[in-house]
């Protein structure tokens, strides 16, 4: 109307006006406002504007004394429609026109499907100008100054809808992308990059196990924050819609697709991938986006060098695809919902999957009829769904109430948020990254050179047995000096390494024996009888040297050792003589400050005892050092002050000269706690400690047949003992934590997460064996034992654990054999708490599993009431020493790590409801909800 009333003299305007002139009155009046300009939006609708003035010229008919068809308006409007049919800025697709030689007579009587195309483009146009005026004026940036977040769901929800991890392997020689890579592509823009088809392709990541494109982001400027990389065969895009996927393919067909995509067959695109093009693997992906259409779903990811449409999947990565294009399918179908209603908003998250979950189980998007199945895979997978409703040309539909919903419950789950990034990515042109550069055709990735360094050689070292005992000394003696060849980068070499390694440790362990028997050993003063049986002495004389226990001396070192390295020092503990007339000695460990967590920050006199003994047959040499005991009064500090800057002295000067050192030590250094301690007083010199050796570990049967040893600690018949958590069952009605499916399949520590978290199980050894009558062969262990249990209040119910005393368990009747791999430690069970730090529980109730009632413990089952400390020997360490052990069973069995429960002593034989103790269980399934109001209400009463 308003191009009209400009050209047309009845309505005051201008026939000879120009287009920039006509163009110049709309904008005056303001139309055209959602394109860049006045004669953009004129250009844009000229095919109408020109239909509809030739309509006004044909109806006005002879009469007419104006004529649109003659104007300078209309001839120039033509020529610019023409132009812009003919022009394609993007690259993409052409619309052609009509051969030159068609007449004006068929052009009028085109068909109508010519018609509609041509509508179609105008169309197309017309939505392309608008969205390049929006992104001109600002766009979708206009957030108020919030910045968009990108919402990541965490791995562990969207596990259960893929398959186990499964290495690629590659099927063929493959090309790195970067050879079709040339310096003019540096500079160019994400939306300029080449189009290409990837057919036959498998997604993995950096330690080449197959994932999913679900992991990097969707949006453009939001950098990934894992490396995932592709293989396939790359085709040229021939602009035809290759690699797309149909909408109304099942899953099935999807999967016949992928497998034919390895013969050579054509997949859902119509395309066949395998066998054709070149065969390469590619950079990092960056991005990837989903398109559709009426009837096609197209993906695409995109790499520092070029756009790759997927075609067909590889066989054996067709389940994982399989999901990305089931969440995509679902997406269009949850629009096409909307689309259907009056209004987008008509349509709630709610009524949204309760349809979902009414489709027939052969539809392809089928996921379950249970709407919470349903739910949970919607929410999970909804960023590929969000992506896809952001880009839906219909803003009610980007805003509508299911959006809404949706962006809620994926906040709910665990996840974590992605920001764009303020600065303009830089391509660096470095070497491709992809695990398979490196891979042969159907082999693992090849071993870090850091496997061969000197200290992983160290400890070969020390691990090989000296097995070569009965070489000759001369031998041996060529062999140490042969030097070792080493190639880092040849994993071929790996068996002669190990050979070279073995037969030097052995060289040196003879060597070592040697060095003992030239030294002239003799005892000095009279020996004792130790508990074992042994000759005990107090002192003794190597060669010149006279040492006695006590001393801090200095000995060989198992491994090598730089030339300018000290050798270790060591307390003597113990000295004796063995039946056959062997001298032996054990010394404890002593670590300098240097080689503790202090480093550099320590004092260089100052040493630190461990608890890590030795038995050793030589001694180098004797170390000045004594223990460090002061009286912290201020009468003593002028003393003491001037003493520590005498040592400081002394041992200036002494590095100076290259003579030895004088020490103390005072504190006890205990790296795996994490702690230094005070040493104890009594070291229990002169008498043989405990080694931590690995003898200690497995099952075995004590010399009378009567204990079960397992890593060193002793058990009995009678024995309370902790189990591993899953070793029981536990009742309908127990507490339960509410947490996800994937950490709720046992009740053990599952996940990094304290969700699913469970205590140790409680049993008492009815016998070592799986029943009373089981016999195992003399001197074999028994691989199960019989077990009577005890209950936990967590383990019946809510009510009965917050009711319960501190540290209160239940008896039973019931028995269980179980392996003797679930023993964990030893615990004791009486009828009072017992002192700090033992593992004592309260029993004074039976529980019957049938009627599901507690009762008071018959007297003739009743447990010592004494609080004596749980007996202890030398040969094991109750739950204390094995609990590390337990621990790393569990870790071994590959179900994570539990917590031990840490008893508090008590003041009275009752507890109050404020020093209740609560299983995490409790917390997550929200037991305490009310907590406060109950505690209020207990102390009241």
């Amino acid at each position: 109307m308003q191009v009209c009333h400009a050209l047309h003299p009845k309505h005051g305007g201008e026939p000879s006006a120009e287009l920039g002139e006509v163009a110049a009155k709309l904008s005056r009046a303001k139309v055209g406002k959602s394109y860049a300009s006045a004669k953009e939006a004129i250009i844009m609708t000229g095919n109408f504007l020109l239909e509809q003035l030739r309509r006004m010229d044909t109806a006005a008919g002879g009469k007419a004394t104006f004529a649109f068809g003659g104007t300078a308006f209309v001839s120039a409007l033509t020529s610019e429609v023409n132009s812009l049919r003919s022009h394609n800025p993007n690259g993409g697709i052409s619309i052609r026109e009509r051969q030159p030689e068609a007449d004006a007579e068929p052009r009028q009587a085109a068909s109508a499907e010519e018609k509609q195309q041509q509508a179609d483009a105008d169309y197309a146009r017309q939505l392309q100008a608008k969205l390049d005026a929006q992104e001109a004026r600002g766009g979708n940036k206009r957030t108020g100054g919030k910045q968009q977040v990108y919402i990541k769901i965490s791995e562990a929800e969207i596990a259960d809808d893929y398959p186990e991890p499964t290495q690629y392997d590659k099927v063929g020689d493959e090309m790195d992308e970067l050879v079709l890579m040339d310096d003019e592509m540096m500079d160019l823009p994400p939306e300029d990059l080449p189009r290409r088809v990837l057919a036959d392709f498998a997604v993995y990541n950096s330690e080449g196990f197959c994932s999913s494109l679900e992991l990097l982001p969707m949006w453009s400027g939001v950098d990934p924050d894992v490396d995932l990389y592709a293989s396939g065969n790359v085709l040229d895009d021939d602009g035809e819609w290759a690699g797309g996927q149909a909408l109304n393919t099942g899953l099935e067909d999807a999967a016949a697709a992928a497998g034919g995509s390895s013969s050579g067959e054509a997949g859902p695109s119509g395309s066949g991938g395998a066998g054709q093009g070149m065969r390469l693997y590619l950079s990092q992906i960056r991005e990837w986006i989903v398109e559709f259409s009426c009837d096609m779903l197209f993906i695409s990811m995109r790499t520092d060098v070029a756009w790759y449409r997927l075609s067909q999947p590889a066989a054996t990565y067709a389940p994982w695809f399989a999901t990305v294009l089931k969440t995509c399918r679902v997406a269009v179908k949850v629009i096409h919902m909307l689309v259907g209603e009056a209004r987008a908003s008509r349509l709630s998250f709610a009524d949204v999957l309760k349809q979902l979950a009414a489709l027939p189980n052969t539809d392809p998007i089928f996921i379950s009829r249970q709407i919470p199945a349903v739910e949970r895979f919607v929410v999970v997978h909804g960023q590929i769904i969000l992506n896809q409703f952001k880009h839906f040309p219909n803003k009610a539909i980007q805003s509508c109430a299911f959006v809404n919903s949706l962006k809620c419950a994926m906040e709910a789950r665990k996840h974590s948020k992605l920001y764009s990034s303020t600065k303009k990515a830089v391509k660096l042109k470095t070497a491709n990254r992809n695990p398979m550069k490196d891979r042969s055709m159907g082999a693992r990735a090849k071993p870090m050179t850091a496997t061969a360094t000197s200290m992983v050689k160290a400890i070969w070292q020390s691990y090989f047995p000296s097995t070569a005992e009965g070489a000759e000394e001369a031998q041996a003696q060529a062999a140490a000096a042969a030097p070792v060849n080493e190639d880092l980068n040849d994993e071929d070499d790996d068996a002669v390494e190990e050979n070279a390694l073995a037969e030097r440790a052995a060289v040196e362990t003879k060597a070592a024996k040697a060095v003992a028997k030239q030294q002239k050993v003799a005892w000095i003063g009279s020996s004792q009888t130790g508990a074992d049986g042994k000759q005990m002495y107090r002192s003794v004389k190597i060669a010149a040297m006279e040492v006695s226990v006590g001393d801090m001396v200095a000995v060989a070192a198992a491994g090598d050792l730089k030339e300018d390295a000290e050798p270790p020092l060591a307390l003597l503990q113990a000295l004796w003589q063995t039946a056959k007339g062997e001298k032996k000695m054990q010394v404890r460990l002593v670590a300098r400050g240097c080689e503790t967590v202090l480093a550099d920050a320590a004092s260089e006199a100052e040493l630190f005892l461990t608890d890590d003994f030795l038995t050793r047959q030589n001694i180098q040499s004797k170390v000045e050092a004594r223990r460090l005991q002061r009286s912290w009064a201020l009468a003593h500090r002028r003393d003491q002050l001037a003493e520590d800057e005498a040592l400081r002295q002394h041992n200036a000067s002494a590095k100076e000269q290259v003579t030895p050192l004088r020490y103390f030590w005072r504190s006890l250094y205990l790296p795996q706690q994490g702690m230094f301690c005070q040493a104890p007083k009594d070291l229990q010199l002169g008498t043989r400690q405990k080694e931590s050796s690995a003898e200690e570990e497995g099952v075995s049967l004590s010399a009378d047949g009567q204990s079960l040893i397992k890593d060193g600690v002793h058990y009995n018949v009678g024995d309370q003992v902790y189990l591993h958590p899953d070793t029981f069952d536990h009742l309908e009605q127990a507490a339960q934590a509410e947490v996800p499916d994937y950490a709720a399949k046992g009740r053990f520590h599952k996940g990094g997460t304290n969700a699913g978290l469970r205590a140790w199980g409680i049993g008492e050894i009815v016998n070592l064996g799986a029943t009373s009558t089981s016999k195992t062969k003399q001197g074999q262990p028994p691989t199960k034992i019989t077990l009577k249990r005890f209950y936990r209040p967590e383990d019946i119910s809510i009510d009965a654990a917050y009711q319960a005393e501190l540290y209160e368990v239940f008896s039973s009747d019931e028995k269980q054999s179980v392996d003797v791999d679930s023993l964990v430690g030893r615990c004791f069970v009486g009828l009072q708490p017992g002192a700090p730090g033992d593992d004592r529980f309260v029993c004074s109730k039976q529980f019957d599993r049938k009627t599901k009632k507690l009762t008071p413990l018959p007297a003739s089952q009743g447990y010592p009431s004494s609080t004596e400390p749980i007996e202890q020997t030398d040969k094991g360490k109750g739950k204390g020493a094995a609990l590390d052990k337990g621990k790393a069973v569990m870790a071994s069995k590959g179900k994570g790590v539990a917590q031990a429960e840490q008893p508090a002593p008590s003041t009275s034989g009752r507890q109050t409801p404020l020093s209740h103790p609560f299983t995490p269980a409790q917390f997550a399934d929200g037991t305490l909800k009310h907590m406060s109001l109950m505690i209020h209400t207990k102390l009241h009463v």
